[in-house]
C-alpha cells in the first residue's frame, strides 16, 4: 500500500472497519502508523470510539474535537495538517457520502503536493440500497469526487450484511465492482470480508487473483448480536 491511504464511501460500507484494520496491519508490518478520524458528520460508528485500543496497539489517532463529546458543531484539529510532513503511514477514515467527504475538500490543494505517495480508495459494499447497481455506484463516486476534490485511485469491495454474510454476497458484488473498474478505469485493491466467509469464496473462486483481507469486526456493537 501507498504511504498515505484515504478511505471514503457510503455510509455503511465498512469504511472504518477497514481504516481500523489497514492501520493494525500496517503496525504489525512493524511500521509508524497515524490515523485520522475525519468524519465530522457521523457522531456514532467512529474509529475515535477505539482510540484507548489503538493506542495500546501502538497507533496515534487524531479526531475531530467533537469526537466522544457533547459539542455539536465539529472542527478539525489543527493536527490534521501533519499529514503533509509526516513520515509516518497515515490512514485517513474520511466521512461517509459527498457531505462527509467535505472535510477532505479543504485539505485538497495540499494533499496535491503528496499525491504521488497517496491512494484514495473508495469502499463499496452492494448489499446496500445506495449501492446496490452500477448507476448508483457511480453516483456515489462522481458526488464524492465533486465534493472531496481528489480523484479516487482505487476500489475496494466490502460486500456484507454483517453475521448474515455468504460467499454469494462477494460474488454478486465483484460482478458490480468489475464493471465500476471497467468503467472509472480503477483497480480493485481489495476483497474483503472475514476469514471464514473469504475462505468459502476462494473454494468457489480458485481463480481469483484478486487480493482478499480478512479483517476482525470492531465496529459491530455487541447488542446488536443479542
Amino acid at each position: 500500500m501507498n504511504r498515505i491511504n484515504v478511505f471514503v464511501g457510503n455510509y455503511g460500507s465498512g469504511k472504518t472497519e477497514i481504516s481500523m484494520n489497514i492501520a493494525i496491519k500496517l503496525k504489525n508490518e512493524g511500521k509508524d502508523v497515524l490515523l485520522f478520524d475525519m468524519d465530522i458528520v457521523n457522531p456514532y460508528f467512529r474509529s475515535s470510539e477505539h482510540k484507548i485500543m489503538l493506542k495500546e496497539k501502538g497507533i496515534d489517532l487524531i479526531g475531530p474535537t467533537f469526537a466522544n463529546t457533547a459539542v455539536d458543531l465539529p472542527t478539525l484539529p489543527p493536527e490534521i495538517y501533519t499529514v503533509l510532513s509526516t513520515k509516518k503511514h497515515v490512514v485517513i477514515d474520511c466521512g461517509g457520502d459527498p457531505a462527509g467527504a467535505t472535510a477532505m475538500g479543504f485539505l485538497a490543494k495540499d494533499l496535491e503536493k503528496i499525491k504521488e505517495d497517496m491512494d484514495v480508495f473508495f469502499v463499496m459494499n452492494t448489499c446496500r440500497p445506495l449501492q446496490s447497481n452500477i448507476d448508483a455506484v457511480l453516483e456515489m463516486i462522481n458526488s464524492i469526487e465533486q465534493t472531496s476534490k481528489l480523484k479516487l485511485t482505487k476500489l475496494i469491495l466490502n460486500s456484507n450484511v454483517a453475521n448474515d454474510t455468504t460467499y454469494k454476497n462477494l460474488e454478486d458484488g465483484l460482478i458490480v465492482a468489475k464493471q465500476i473498474s471497467k468503467i472509472k478505469n480503477l483497480e480493485i485493491e481489495f476483497i474483503v470480508g472475514k476469514k471464514d466467509i473469504l475462505d468459502k469464496f476462494k473454494i468457489n473462486n480458485p481463480n481469483l487473483t484478486y487480493k482478499l483481507l480478512d479483517i476482525e469486526i470492531f465496529m459491530r456493537p455487541e447488542w446488536l448480536d443479542m
